[in-house]
């Protein structure tokens, strides 16, 4: 879980266990949320990330819906006595259609019935433009990876004691996702249409499994 107001944030996972490479439909690999100014109104970024190393064979899967949630925060206090209390919550939950050639997002608050606060946007897969309703536009499908990982920087022997650090000029081709690219959700949202304004907020992604189980509807009575 990640916090911006007007400061970027961000998180990064591109090296994940098992369960997670074996399908990598479900791979998150970065959030990213930044608050920018347009035309005096605040916009809100919100890019969600995964399937490291696509390509244009890669596809979103319809077993997952794939989930930001915001959190309205607040925080108290400095150092060790800083504390962090949230409150009013969304949701943006994000799936393929049926048809397999687009993403729908249903964005809404958590535990409020408001169905003039509820939109939902659907985006052709990798189509530029995107689409776009009132206070949200949405890009869904295949970019270029924007995370930097220097390995030679990483791998590189720490100095003994004593001996001085030779500093290494970074490039970027010793980036090793330069030509990498990642199945991406791209959110332009006015929080003051949408969230009900500005503010500090607390962000997290998440893939959830939509298991196909089979349910049966019982109505009788226990005897």
């Amino acid at each position: 879980m990640w916090f911006f107001a007007l400061l970027p944030a961000l998180a990064s996972d591109h090296f994940d266990g098992p369960a997670a490479s074996r399908d990598p439909a479900r791979d998150l690999t970065d959030l990213y949320a930044w608050v920018e100014e347009k035309q005096g109104r605040s916009s809100l970024a919100l890019i969600l990330d995964l399937h490291p190393y696509a390509t244009h064979r890669s596809r979103f899967s319809p077993d997952y819906t794939y989930r930001i949630s915001l959190r309205r925060a607040s925080i108290d206090g400095t150092g060790a006595d800083t504390h962090i209390s949230t409150g009013e919550a969304f949701t943006i939950d994000c799936h393929l259609v049926d048809t397999l050639d687009a993403m729908r997002c249903r964005i809404e608050p958590v535990g409020v019935h408001c169905p003039g606060c509820t939109r939902v946007i659907t985006a052709p897969l990798d189509d530029p433009n995107g689409a776009s309703v009132p206070g949200v536009r949405l890009f869904a499908g295949l970019r270029r990876d924007p995370f930097f990982i220097n390995t030679l920087v990483v791998s590189d022997p720490p100095p003994r004691a004593g001996e001085r650090s030779e500093g290494r000029s970074i490039d970027v081709t010793d980036n090793i996702l330069v030509r990498a690219s990642v199945l991406s959700l791209v959110f332009e949202i006015d929080p003051q249409e949408i969230l009900g304004g500005d503010g500090l907020f607390a962000a997290s992604g998440r893939v959830i499994w939509k298991a196909r189980l089979t349910h049966t509807p019982r109505l009788g009575r226990l005897k």
